[in-house]
């Protein structure tokens, strides 16, 4: 199986580093509207029939978590997807209402 080029996608293939001290912040109401308004936006960018899944810790009712929504694309065949379309789509901050 030939190797898959991500690197037009932003944060693969990337290190990461995460700060030494970690924010546990309590539930918050907004995470599901959060991740409805990226949900709209990651599936603008991606191929037909694509999901998007709320993951993390911030998908549990009523769990302290990060404050940061993970979220998960699925597709049906990875050539089908614009990594341009993609890396448009990203921001460091959610998009003004």
């Amino acid at each position: 199986m030939a190797a898959l080029d991500h690197s037009g996608l932003p944060g693969l293939g990337r290190q990461w580093s995460m700060p030494t001290l970690i924010e546990i912040v309590p539930a918050q109401p907004s995470w599901r509207t959060d991740f409805e308004t990226l949900k709209i936006a990651v599936l603008r960018a991606a191929p037909a029939g694509s999901r998007v899944h709320h993951i993390g810790s911030t998908a549990v009712p009523g769990l302290a978590a990060k404050d940061i929504i993970d979220i998960q694309l699925t597709v049906e065949k990875l050539d089908s997807v614009d990594d341009g379309a993609l890396a448009r789509t990203a921001w460091s901050e959610p998009p003004a209402d």
